[in-house]
C-alpha cells in the first residue's frame, strides 16, 4: 500500500468522504502527520539557516573551538539526512515519526522552521495549513505521475 493510499485510508476512517477533515480530527490521524513531518524533513525548502554571530567562543566536545566573532551557518540538511538521526534517511519513511504504541515520535528532530529564540513565529499557521490542505487534496484527489515520464528527484 503507498503513502498516499495509507493515508486517503485513515482519513476515511477517521473523516469519512461527507466533509472536508478539520483541526478537530488532527489528534486522531496520526499517519497524515507523520507524513507532514517527513515531508519537512525529506523536502526541506531552505537547507541553511540565517547566518549568526557568535557572541562568546565555544569549546565543543574538548576538541574544537569556535572563536567569539565568528559567523556560523546552520545546515538544516546535516541534521534531516543524518543517518543515525535518521536511518535510511535517504528513503521517504514516514514510520519513522510513529512509535510502537502509534503515538508521534521524534518530531523534536524537524528542524524546518528553525529552532529556539529564532523559531519561524508562523511555524504554528503553517503547520495548521499544512495539515488542512494535504488532507483536503489527499481525501479528493489521487496524485500519479505523468504516464511515460519519471517524476523529478527531490534529493540526489
Amino acid at each position: 500500500m503507498t503513502v498516499q493510499h495509507k493515508m486517503r485510508q485513515e482519513i476515511e476512517d477517521v473523516v469519512g468522504s461527507g466533509r472536508l477533515p478539520t483541526l478537530a480530527d488532527k489528534p486522531k490521524m496520526k499517519y497524515c502527520e507523520a507524513v507532514i513531518h517527513e515531508t519537512l524533513r525529506f523536502g526541506n525548502i531552505g537547507p541553511l539557516s540565517l547566518p549568526h554571530l557568535v557572541s562568546e567562543e565555544i569549546v565543543y566536545n574538548d576538541l574544537y573551538i569556535i572563536p567569539k566573532g565568528s559567523v556560523i551557518i546552520p545546515c538544516f540538511d546535516s541534521v534531516a539526512f543524518d543517518e543515525t538521526c535518521f536511518p535510511e534517511s535517504h528513503v521517504f519513511k514516514p514510520e519513522r515519526f510513529i512509535d510502537e504504541k502509534g503515538h508521534l515520535c521524534n518530531q523534536d528532530k524537524i528542524v524546518s522552521f528553525s529552532l529556539g529564540r529564532r523559531v519561524c513565529p508562523g511555524e504554528s499557521l503553517a503547520r495548521m495549513e499544512l495539515f488542512l490542505y494535504i488532507t483536503s487534496m489527499v481525501q479528493r484527489f489521487e496524485f500519479l505521475p505523468v504516464e511515460g515520464e519519471n517524476p523529478p528527484q527531490l534529493i540526489q
